[in-house]
C-alpha cells in the first residue's frame, strides 16, 4: 500500500513528532510512504528510513491569526501559489499513485483539495484544536472549517477525545493516540527532598502558558515550600519570552526557576525532577506528558483539553482548574506532601500498557482499510 503524507513545515514541531513515529510503524509494517513538505529540515531527516521519496513543493496554510489586518492583501497571492501547488501535487500522485494521501496537520488544505481532484482517498490527522490552544482560525470559521474537512475526506483520525467532541458527529472521526518510544532503560524513582523539583517541558508560546507555573511557583515559595521550577523549550516567540524573563525578574524568582533551552534528550530530564508540570490552555494531546508518564514522573496538568484524558487524580498526577496559578500552586504543595504515594513504576507501566506500539499500529490499520 502507497501513502503520500503532506505536512505544513520541515521542523520537528509536535505533530511532525508525532508523524515520524506513525510512519516509523507502517513502514515496519511494509507501506510504502512518500512526503511532501514546503521545507526540507529535522522531519525529513527523521523519517529518511522510511520514505522511497520525499517532494519539497511550497504552499500556504488556509489558517488566519488573531490579526487579519492584512489577510486581503496576501489573499490572492497565497491563493495564487497553493492553486499551482494543488496542480504540482497531482503531478506527483499521478506519478506515485498513492492508495491514500493523508494531511498531518489542520492549518493546511491542499493535500486534500488535490487528493479530491485526483480522486484519491483522503485521510485528515489532527493534532490540535485550533483557535483554543493555538489561535489561529480559518476565514470560514471554526465549525464550517471542520465540515469541510470531514466532506474532504475518507477518515478524520484525531489525536484525543476531546479534539473528536469539536467536530459534528460522523463515522469518519476516528481516535488515534500519539505513540512514544519509551525510555530503553529504567529512570530511577526520586525520593521527596527537602527540595522539589518540577519541570515544564514545551515550545516558549504563549499556548503554553508558563507564566502560570512561574506564579504558582512564586506563591508555593512565599509560602515556604523549597520548589524549583527548570523550563526546557524551543524559543518560538520572543515577545512572550522576554515577558517570561522580566515575569521572573519581577517576582524575584531568578534563583528559583532556571531556562535551559530545548533539550533532544527529555528522558535524562526526568531523572532529575520529581514532576512534570503540563499548564498549556488546551492541549490536545500533551506528548511530553506521556513521555513523563513512561518515565514514571507524576504530572500535574490542567484540568483541559487531552490533559483530562491522560491524568487520573491521585494516581498518576493531578489535575487543577485551567487559567489559576493559585489552584496549580496547591496541587504542586499537595504532590509534595503527598509525593510517596506516586508508585513511579505503577505510573509507568500504566501508561505503557495504554499508549504503545501495538495499539496505535492497530488504530493505524483500522483507519488505512
Amino acid at each position: 500500500m502507497k501513502i503520500l503524507f503532506f505536512v505544513h513545515e520541515g521542523a520537528l514541531s509536535g505533530a511532525n513528532a508525532a508523524l515520524a513515529d506513525f510512519m516509523g510503524l507502517l513502514f515496519g509494517k511494509g507501506y510504502e510512504l512518500y512526503l511532501i513538505t514546503p521545507r526540507l529540515g529535522e522531519l525529513t531527516q527523521r523519517v529518511a528510513p522510511y520514505t522511497k521519496e520525499v517532494f519539497e513543493i511550497y504552499y500556504y496554510g488556509w489558517t488566519v491569526g488573531p490579526n487579519r489586518q492584512n489577510l486581503k492583501k496576501n489573499q490572492l497571492r497565497h491563493r495564487l501559489r497553493n492553486l499551482y501547488a494543488v496542480h504540482q501535487i497531482g503531478s506527483v500522485i499521478k506519478k506515485i499513485q498513492p492508495d491514500y494521501c493523508v494531511t498531518n496537520t489542520i492549518t493546511i488544505d491542499v493535500g486534500a483539495l488535490a487528493a479530491k481532484k485526483k480522486g484519491v482517498k483522503h485521510i485528515w490527522f489532527v493534532h490540535e484544536f485550533g483557535e483554543s490552544d493555538h489561535g489561529f482560525s480559518f476565514v470560514c470559521g471554526m465549525d464550517k472549517a471542520r465540515k469541510r474537512m470531514l466532506s474532504l475526506s475518507y477518515k478524520v483520525a484525531v489525536n484525543s477525545l476531546a479534539v473528536l467532541k469539536t467536530f459534528p458527529a460522523s463515522v469518519k472521526l476516528k481516535v488515534l493516540y500519539n505513540y512514544v518510544t519509551p525510555p530503553q532503560i529504567e529512570i530511577a524513582p526520586l525520593q521527596k527532598s527537602d527540595q522539589m523539583r518540577f519541570l515544564l517541558l514545551g515550545q516558549i508560546a504563549t499556548s503554553k502558558n508558563q507564566s502560570e507555573a512561574i506564579r504558582a511557583l512564586a506563591e508555593a515559595r512565599k509560602r515556604g515550600y523549597d520548589f524549583h521550577l527548570s523550563v526546557y523549550g524551543k524559543v518560538v516567540n520572543e515577545d512572550y519570552y522576554r515577558e517570561l524573563l522580566h515575569l521572573v525578574k519581577e517576582l524575584g524568582m531568578e534563583r528559583f526557576v532556571s531556562f535551559g533551552g530545548y533539550s533532544n534528550d527529555v528522558f535524562s530530564l526526568f531523572g532529575t525532577h520529581h514532576a512534570l508540570i503540563m499548564c498549556s490552555r488546551n492541549e490536545a494531546f500533551g506528548r511530553v506528558t506521556l513521555e513523563s508518564l513512561l518515565a514514571g514522573r507524576p504530572v500535574i496538568g490542567a484540568d483541559s483539553g487531552g490533559t483530562s484524558e491522560m491524568i487520573t487524580n491521585g494516581q498518576n498526577g493531578l489535575l487543577y482548574r485551567a487559567g489559576e496559578a493559585g489552584d496549580l500552586c496547591q496541587r504542586m504543595i499537595d504532590l509534595s506532601n503527598e509525593y510517596p504515594m506516586f508508585d513511579s513504576r505503577a505510573i509507568s507501566e500504566a501508561a505503557r500498557k495504554k499508549f504503545n506500539r501495538g495499539n496505535t499500529l492497530k488504530q493505524l490499520e483500522e483507519i488505512f482499510k
